[in-house]
């Protein structure tokens, strides 16, 4: 819940700060950067994990 409350107080924080300097641009500019930032961990795998789809191979050996 505190990164949570953290996150929209940065998130309030740059947006009203955004819209000081550029107005709307600037607002869907922190909007857009902050979406994109939040799907990265999606997109780019972790480290030593096998990527999504990738079943594992099965011995010829059924026995």
């Amino acid at each position: 819940m505190t990164v949570r409350f953290a996150g929209g107080a940065i998130g309030a924080t740059l947006g009203n700060y955004a819209w000081s300097v550029w107005h709307w641009p600037g607002v869907c500019g922190v909007g857009l950067l902050f979406a994109s930032a939040s799907m990265l961990p999606q997109i780019i795998p972790a480290f030593g994990q096998r990527p999504l789809g990738r079943r594992r191979e099965r011995s010829a050996d059924p026995g």
